[in-house]
């Protein structure tokens, strides 16, 4: 059975076996028009914060949050962010660490 924690289901459509998914998260991204956009209960303690892009970056695996100003805060969080994917198959290891410099606040690639 394939679980995320609670709030961000809608986000991470395969995200694999994210063990207990009671605790909700929260995802608040900046999009590149300025939008702000968000998923989950305001009330979450654990959340993904960030720009679109780096988010978009990490999920289609072109780069490893460590490499990004993503921030994420909270056990359930760090668990999801490490296994969500924009795509379907089975979760993969993605990038290691280190191989990108992460990019200036709202730049692009």
């Amino acid at each position: 059975m394939q679980r995320v924690p609670r709030g961000a289901q809608r986000v991470s459509p395969v995200a694999g076996d994210a063990g207990d998914a009671s605790e909700p998260v929260r995802v608040e991204l900046d999009a590149p028009g300025g939008e702000h956009w968000t998923w989950g209960a305001a009330e979450a303690g654990d959340r993904v914060t960030g720009t679109a892009l780096d988010f978009c970056l990490i999920v289609t695996q072109r780069r490893n949050v460590a490499d990004t100003n993503l921030r994420v805060t909270g056990r359930a969080a760090a668990e999801w962010i490490t296994i969500a994917q924009a795509f379907a198959g089975a979760p993969a290891d993605g990038r290691p660490a280190g191989l990108f410099a992460a990019l200036p606040t709202g730049g692009r690639p």
